[in-house]
């Protein structure tokens, strides 16, 4: 593959980049327990996951997998060019693909090779599509997209963060409209924003939307259609009470009004303490259930 601006950025050498806590990044001081987070060092990766200190485009440092779902995996690392911790989305199906001997490759299994070129091509585009976006200050914004080890890779700047999930809990189970008004409106406004450009989400729930430390609110883990929806080439990440009608179904067209549904499921939520029923049984029974 030919050479990026990334990879003339290399940074640090290794004694130093081993001297990073592999959960948070912070210096570990030569401590065995990270004195911020008190992860200790010795704890093993997730499984299929790439090795700690793994160095991609000979700048950012890998640290721990912090989600795994259908599409990949999404990992903490350090950027050592901006000197600043960062968040690696690598795109890798482990339904379709699997680990090289060195821990780091990927190969595509046999009767795979369609599916996994044409979802990794939906990767890309839309995270290129996505990254133009850098005006939207309500979503989790792209800086910087690759390829390498046979997959793809997406660099979005590392955001100290919780669920809206925790949020609702920690606020003693529901928050006022008034609160509630001043989270959402910017992530709607942002959402309109992104429809007109041909950009969905498809996963808009109490999980994905984040309160950053400010106490704004984002929207992110953008991933591909495929994991929006059952019984596609990906297994489904569907949140249930979140996700619309036709995301169950096999084949069936996912529009702006699928992530309406997510939104306003999460706005209930959040309003509430309470999801409102999977979609395929409010089918049969309407009712919202409002404590």
């Amino acid at each position: 593959m030919p050479k990026t601006e990334t990879d003339e950025l290399g940074g640090g050498n290794m004694a130093e980049l081993n001297d990073f806590c592999m959960n948070c990044m912070s210096d570990l001081h030569g401590k065995d327990v990270c004195p911020v987070c008190g992860f200790q060092k010795t704890k093993p990766q997730k499984k299929g996951a790439l090795p700690y200190g793994t160095m991609l485009q000979n700048r950012y440092l890998i640290g721990r997998a912090k989600k795994i779902d259908g599409e990949g995996l999404t990992y903490i690392s350090m950027d050592t060019a901006l000197n600043i911790p960062a968040e690696i989305h690598e795109y890798f199906p482990m339904s379709l693909a699997e680990r090289a001997g060195d821990g780091k490759a990927v190969r595509v299994l046999g009767g795979s090779e369609a599916a996994f070129h044409e979802t990794k091509t939906a990767f890309l585009s839309g995270s290129r599509a996505l990254a133009h976006m850098r005006e939207l200050s309500a979503i989790v914004l792209i800086y910087d997209i690759f390829e390498e080890n046979n997959v793809a890779y997406t660099v979005s700047e590392w955001n100290e963060s919780i669920s809206l999930r925790y949020f609702v809990k920690r606020s003693g189970g529901n928050i006022g409209w008034n609160a509630a008004r001043q989270l959402f409106m910017p992530v709607l406004s942002a959402l309109s924003t992104l429809h007109a450009d041909g950009i969905s989400h498809f996963g808009i729930s109490p999980d994905t939307l984040k309160i950053m430390k400010d106490g704004k609110m984002k929207l992110g883990s953008f991933s591909v259609a495929s994991i929006r929806q059952m019984d596609t080439d990906l297994p489904p990440d569907l949140v249930p009470g979140c996700a619309a009608v036709e995301q169950y179904i096999m084949g069936d067209t996912l529009t702006e009004a699928t992530d309406v549904y997510g939104f306003a499921a999460s706005l209930f939520f959040a309003l509430t303490g309470t999801l409102p029923m999977e979609a395929p049984r409010r089918q049969s029974d309407s009712r919202l259930m409002i404590p």
